[in-house]
């Protein structure tokens, strides 16, 4: 019976690993030091601060007007998304095989 469950248990063991990975509101409610602070909770603090923010440089043109190399708060927010999808990105393609064959053992073959 545990060959036929390995697919289950690996979809279900990547959700609930995503699940926890994206959990940022446990961090910010129940943890007090932000040392600690989980990179799902930095990273919500981080775009709540950039959406309220309007005192950055709002375009790349008026930067390359002052001839001041900057980062727009744009794409800190996109850089700082991609880096913390990379550790699931990195776990995915050895679970995926997992994914397929659940799909083969449920198919109905005629």
């Amino acid at each position: 019976m545990l060959p036929l469950s390995k697919p289950v248990i690996a979809v279900v063991g990547l959700y609930t690993a995503v699940n926890h990975w994206n959990d940022w509101f446990a961090g910010a409610f129940y943890v007090n030091d932000t040392k600690l602070w989980p990179v799902q909770t930095v990273l919500q603090q981080m775009l709540t601060k950039a959406m309220n923010s309007q005192q950055e440089v709002t375009s790349v043109a008026q930067a390359l007007a002052h001839n001041t190399v900057s980062v727009t708060s744009d794409s800190l927010k996109m850089a700082a998304v991609v880096v913390t999808t990379v550790p699931i990105l990195c776990v995915y393609p050895f679970v995926q095989k997992y994914f397929a064959q659940g799909a083969m053992i449920g198919a109905v073959k005629g």
